[in-house]
């Protein structure tokens, strides 16, 4: 009886908390906030940066102040290989933690509770079965549960004799009552607690995405990209559709060599993640729960691979993938150059400027962000960014439009989410008032005009127009035709100043080119932003109500200086 009413609960929140909640903004922003004097005839809103924009010419340039220059991202030689498709992906995971040996770590910003992590989580405990050492991170907001019982059994089933270690912590945790009630008290008074990290924000996240197989040694196999562990990502949903396109990318060591020079640069950025003194080991909740069996969790992982197995097209996939020794051809020789953020877990600056002028001044000199626009800057020929939400700042659009005057003949390329497809209204409502209107601008410019493209993915396929578009979840960025950049940055503030993220550079041509295809693909289910089947798609269903709402939350997001940080 509990259960159904707890269903019935649920149901309600999905009925009626999105309305009432979009209601209660609508009233906010009509009540306190003044109307724009900018606005007209409907036109999307925007800010002064088209002041600061217009009176940019070609013979401007970034100074060291402007743009710090990051130092050459160390490359390394490594084999490296696409993993496109979702359910590839998923039995990909699943054959690299079978083939481990020895290590196994693996960190995911979301790791649901659904059949795709539980999945993840059998194989896991057969790793631990076998005597493999595992480590295991999870973010404690993208992951967010009470008990973690999931996990707990692991560590449970590892303590029996003959089993292998298993470490699993949450990052960042903000559910320790010490260390909520010290936060809570520095943010009141601005005493610091000297027994807890009252300090450093809860805004530090962890957004990697990253599974290492037998790290550091000539056997090593790495997986990473923007994937997280979901049922969405890997088209387990009941209509058996992928509700998320994404990308992600194995990386081994050069074939036939001794060199672990990637294998090792990936276990030691691991080993910073792992041991930051922030995160917590999930281990002492079993001092909690220690009467608690935790066998139904256990049962539950064997059911659910049981239950995917039985599906005669995954047997054979699976079959297929282990004949053709799918973890070990059909790579291709690359550079490959680790960038990431994570000076961001530790920053103890709450304040957005602080963040920002620290990032800019102090930022390690691997900085994923830095090196995209180091790379930008370079760029003779065509640029191509694919993000689900890229906020780009005032900054980011007047380098744009500098890098664009220098070059006559350079393109950029942008495909970013529609509201079709968006899972974050808000950040939707900022892009299509603010981000995109900008860009737009400076086409009007005839030394630019269509040479800058930006493109609203709608995800609709021809064979299907019923169904709802996928939604847009890859983050490449893609230099000249030349180097790729896969990881999981956003190119958005948040990931800039408050996230870990991580990518990898890459110049094999073959992977280049894989990409860029895939690239051209999202475009062919793309609208031009601003083109009339762009504004026909908005005026569908509850489009008109979208555009009212959008307008309403960039007002209330601007009024509350949201907008000028960008």
């Amino acid at each position: 009886m509990q259960g159904f009413w707890r269903l019935k609960f649920r149901q309600l929140l999905t009925e009626i908390g999105c309305p009432v909640f979009g209601t209660a903004i609508l009233v906010f922003a009509l009540v306190f906030v003044p109307p724009s004097e900018t606005h007209a005839g409907g036109a999307p809103l925007c800010s002064q940066i088209f002041v600061e924009v217009k009176t940019i010419d070609a013979r401007e340039t970034f100074t060291a102040a402007d743009v710090e220059v990051r130092t050459a991202v160390e490359q390394n030689r490594a084999q490296v290989k696409a993993l496109l498709s979702a359910d590839e992906a998923l039995m990909a995971k699943l054959l690299a933690i079978r083939s481990a040996k020895q290590t196994l770590d693996i960190s995911y910003y979301i790791f649901s509770r659904d059949k795709g992590g539980y999945l993840i989580l059998n194989e896991v405990k057969e790793a631990v079965k076998r005597g493999v050492t595992v480590r295991l991170m999870v973010d404690s907001v993208g992951s967010m549960h009470i008990t973690h019982t999931e996990l707990l059994a692991l560590i449970q089933m590892s303590q029996k004799e003959g089993m292998g270690k298993i470490e699993i912590v949450t990052i960042n945790p903000w559910t320790t009552l010490p260390r909520a009630l010290a936060r809570i008290g520095h943010m009141l008074t601005g005493r610091r607690s000297e027994t807890v990290d009252s300090q450093v924000s809860l805004n530090n996240r962890s957004h990697d995405k990253i599974l290492l197989v037998d790290a550091a040694t000539p056997e090593m196999l790495a997986i990473i990209g923007s994937r997280n562990i979901a049922d969405g990502y890997f088209g387990l949903n009941r209509d058996g559709r992928e509700a998320f396109r994404d990308v992600e990318l194995m990386i081994r060591p050069p074939a036939g060599e001794a060199n672990t020079a990637i294998s090792d640069v990936l276990q030691t950025y691991y080993n910073r993640l792992f041991s930051n003194y922030l995160n917590k080991a999930l281990a002492e909740k079993l001092y909690r729960f220690f009467r608690v069996d935790y066998t139904f969790e256990v049962d539950r992982m064997e059911k659910t691979y049981e239950e995917y197995v039985a599906q005669e097209t995954v047997r054979n996939r699976l079959a297929e993938m282990q004949n053709q020794d799918f973890l070990k051809t059909g790579f291709e020789d690359s550079a490959a150059g680790l960038v990431h953020e994570i000076q961001n877990l530790t920053h103890d600056k709450e304040h957005f400027v602080q963040r920002w002028k620290y990032w800019r001044r102090q930022a390690n000199p691997d900085s994923l962000m830095r090196s995209l626009k180091e790379s930008i800057l370079n760029a003779k020929k065509k640029v191509t960014i694919v993000s689900p939400y890229p906020l780009l700042g005032k900054r980011d659009i007047r380098m744009l439009k500098i890098w664009l005057l220098k070059n006559p003949q350079a393109e950029f390329e942008l495909i970013a989410n529609s509201t079709a497809t968006n899972d974050s209204f808000v950040t939707q409502a900022v892009f299509d008032q603010y981000v995109a209107p900008a860009l737009l601008k400076l086409k009007q410019d005839p030394a630019i005009g269509d040479r800058l493209r930006v493109y609203s993915y709608h995800g609709l396929d021809a064979q299907k127009p019923e169904l709802k578009g996928n939604l847009l979840h890859a983050k490449i960025a893609i230099i000249d035709g030349k180097d790729v950049l896969i990881g999981t940055s956003n190119f958005d503030p948040r990931s800039r100043i408050h996230n870990s993220e991580m990518g990898v550079w890459l110049d094999g041509a073959q992977t280049v080119e894989q990409f860029q295809s895939y690239s051209n693909s999202l475009i062919a289910k793309s609208y031009s932003w601003g083109a009339p089947e762009w504004h026909q798609a908005r005026e569908k269903g509850w489009g008109k109500y979208q555009q009212i709402l959008q307008q309403y939350i960039y007002r209330l997001t601007e009024a509350l200086g949201g907008i000028h940080m960008l």
